[in-house]
């Protein structure tokens, strides 16, 4: 039980982190979770876990076939389940053509974020380039060509994750491996104008040193504000198309 539930600290609230992560917060309580609203001088630093991230594949939500004119992919890669891939943490994607010639098809990718918030990316086929997409997903529900593939399409995960709260401006502190590792990773801010179908993520994203193996925690560090609006710690809407 939390010290606060045991009266040891009787001047504080405990935080309703589910309401948090829901976004479903009254207004009344936006002021009172662990973490400072907007408008205050300083942010509290917050430990936040991204889990044990497995390895990346490039076809892990579609397996190699060449896609025949304008059409939708089949996704039944291992992360698949009756036409849905979801994956195993909010994450980045990646692409790829067995032919060198496929540059024109253009590649929309639908589905959802975290929060359940549907989103839409776009992006060409660059043929035996691995062409890596910058949203953070959590399902796939549909990917489309705009014209026939010469080569074997594939499509799965990268090393990219997706932050769950928005990190203030400067707010980023940095990564850590497992117990207490300084993790030297590479951080993207969050996307902070209008969204659209090539923009980078709402909430930021990290990609590790490392190669992620589903046994290395990785956690960071940073700064995010809790309201007034539900903007304020999920970032700006999602595109969606």
């Amino acid at each position: 039980m939390p010290q606060n539930q045991l009266g040891l600290f009787p001047s504080h609230r405990p935080s309703n982190s589910d309401d948090l992560r829901s976004g479903n917060a009254a207004a009344a309580d936006r002021s009172r979770f662990g973490i400072p609203i907007a408008g205050v001088d300083g942010q509290a630093v917050t430990l936040i876990s991204l889990g044990a991230p497995a390895v990346a594949a490039t076809n892990n939500i579609v397996t190699a076939a060449v896609l025949t004119g304008a059409s939708d992919a089949v996704i039944g890669g291992v992360l698949a389940s009756g036409g849905v891939a979801t994956l195993d943490v909010e994450r980045s994607l990646q692409m790829v053509s067995s032919n060198a010639g496929d540059t024109t098809q253009v590649i929309t990718v639908r589905g959802f974020d975290r929060y359940g918030a549907a989103m839409t990316e776009v992006r060409t086929l660059n043929g035996t380039t691995i062409v890596n997409f910058v949203k953070a997903f959590k399902r796939v529900t549909r990917v489309s060509t705009s014209a026939t593939t010469a080569g074997n399409f594939s499509m799965g995960t990268n090393s990219v994750l997706g932050l769950p709260y928005a990190p203030v401006s400067g707010g980023f502190v940095g990564g850590i491996l497992n117990e207490n590792t300084a993790d030297a990773g590479t951080y993207v801010a969050p996307n902070r104008t209008a969204s659209t179908s090539t923009s980078a993520s709402v909430r930021g994203t990290y990609t590790a040193a490392g190669a992620l193996n589903g046994t290395n925690v990785y956690k960071l560090r940073y700064a995010f504000l809790n309201g007034p609006t539900d903007a304020d710690a999920y970032g700006l809407a999602q595109f969606s198309a």
